[in-house]
């Protein structure tokens, strides 16, 4: 039996005789090692710790069974340098020897894959590779790389820099001010940290809260579900959707498949995703080339979006809303600027004390508005406009009226351009108002409240009427104010 094996059994009998020794105690015993290498025969343990060692820490897979470290110096010589080798409960610990326990050192560990590998060191370099059991790291200002690690992975760190690449396992990052990279890690990764970088580069699913950490994330596999107060989340290639609960951070989400769900008071970014949720107080919130839907409830802030696929739903307080090139929108505001410029499909706007503006709608639009100002203009398809304001101002920019349309307005006047040429009968009514018309074929009764008649050829049966409060103007040019 070698020394090494001897020293071992009879710290294991030692140890089993005194159960309950502290761990000083433990380390203060004769090591089963103290040399610059060796080997020692695992055989029911769980786990390897490195503490104590500053300098070059290298762990790396190694056969079944069999533990072996390696020590060496840091200058151009790598003279052997002794290390020391306990046991205890179960638990193997490396550190330095008495004699080189201030002097930085270049330590080799082959671990087994039975054992869990865990390093508390701060200011050295850590690399692990190949390893098959987990590894857990705590440290300060370490430099750590770890790569083709086959178990899961927690790093606990405190500055420094940290790169975990092509290891499946789960992966776990706490700490501050870490700048950490992770690639080809296919497993779920998790975050705990504040201030510092995080880069995610074609990882699995994403999870967890940061404080003031930049995270980046570019080909997430798995779902997304991250809070974040202050610092800033970037993520594209999002395959399955996420979860996004922001709190004074920014947003950007490009390239997303799946729903997205963001809840946000600071500034929103998307672009080329499938469907996105979006509430909050005071957003900023600015999409494009959404192909199925946007959704959004919130009061106060600013909504910016164009081009845009599929539907997009808006409801809320104190908005300013603009929408661009939209395929169909279902607006519900109060106190709220509304701009829309060229939607494809149906438009539906119900507004309390807004001001609404909408332009080259292709599609039938329905407007329930009260208080504020209306102006819908350049329409291409029929309207259905009851509104309570003070003025509402409609044209069409098409000859024909495909179908029956009204324009209602309770509380004030209206005016109605049609291009010359338009085909329909005209119906209008005001209540406590006078009639203008320059339209051929249109005649106002003699008391000017009341006017009818038919425009062009087209089908007698496509109607517009217009009833109004106030004053109505009927034209065939634009109404100055």
């Amino acid at each position: 039996m070698s020394a090494t094996s001897a020293a071992r059994l009879f710290l294991l009998a030692l140890l089993a005789a005194f159960p309950g020794a502290p761990e000083a105690w433990a380390q203060s015993a004769t090591p089963l090692a103290e040399e610059p290498e060796g080997t020692v025969e695992v055989s029911g343990e769980s786990r390897v710790m490195v503490s104590g060692l500053v300098g070059e820490i290298t762990l790396q897979g190694g056969p079944p069974g069999v533990l072996s470290f390696q020590g060496r110096t840091l200058d151009g010589r790598r003279e052997p340098v002794p290390v020391a080798l306990w046991l205890e409960g179960g638990v193997f610990r490396v550190g330095p020897a008495a004699k080189a326990a201030q002097e930085p050192l270049s330590v080799v560990l082959s671990v087994p894959p039975e054992l869990v590998a865990e390093v508390e060191a701060s200011a050295s370099k850590l690399r692990a590779s190949g390893l098959r059991g987990a590894i857990r790291v705590r440290g300060t200002q370490l430099e750590t790389h770890v790569e083709r690690c086959e178990g899961s992975v927690l790093l606990e760190l405190q500055g420094g820099a940290a790169r975990v690449s092509q290891s499946p396992g789960e992966i776990e990052i706490r700490g501050r001010e870490i700048s950490a990279t992770l690639q080809g890690a296919s497993g779920r990764v998790t975050l705990g940290t504040i201030g510092g970088r995080i880069d995610l580069r074609e990882v699995g699913g994403v999870e967890g809260e940061t404080e003031g950490t930049q995270v980046e994330i570019d080909g997430a596999h798995g779902p997304v579900r991250l809070s974040a107060r202050s610092g800033s989340v970037t993520a594209r290639n999002v395959f399955l959707g996420g979860e996004f609960r922001m709190n004074g951070a920014l947003l950007s989400v490009r390239r997303a498949r799946g729903q997205v769900e963001i809840e946000s008071n600071a500034e929103v970014r998307f672009a080329e995703t499938d469907s996105v949720r979006v509430s909050g107080i005071g957003a900023s919130v600015n999409g494009s080339s959404n192909a199925v839907s946007f959704e959004m409830h919130g009061d106060g802030g600013t909504v910016n979006l164009e081009r845009l696929g599929g539907t997009a739903t808006v409801s809320g307080s104190g908005l300013d809303l603009t929408l661009w090139h939209v395929a169909a929108a279902k607006i519900d505001v109060a106190t709220s600027e509304v701009k829309i410029d060229g939607t494809t499909g149906p438009l539906e706007i119900s507004g309390e004390g807004s001001d609404l503006r909408i332009l080259n709608a292709a599609q039938e639009v329905t407007i329930r508005a009260r208080g504020g100002s209306l102006q819908v203009l350049e329409l291409m398809g029929p309207a259905q406009i009851q509104a309570e304001a003070e003025r509402v101002e409609v044209s069409w920019g098409t000859q024909l009226i495909a179908k029956s349309s009204s324009v209602q307005n309770d509380a004030g006047s209206v005016s109605v351009v049609l291009p010359s040429g338009a085909a329909c009968r005209l119906e209008a009514e005001t209540r406590y108002g006078r009639i203008e018309s320059d339209l051929p074929g249109i005649e106002v009764s003699t008391e000017g409240t009341r006017a009818s008649g038919s425009l062009g050829n087209g089908n007698r049966s496509t109607v517009l009427r217009i009833v109004a409060e106030g004053d109505i103007t009927l034209s065939t040019r634009r109404t100055q104010e």
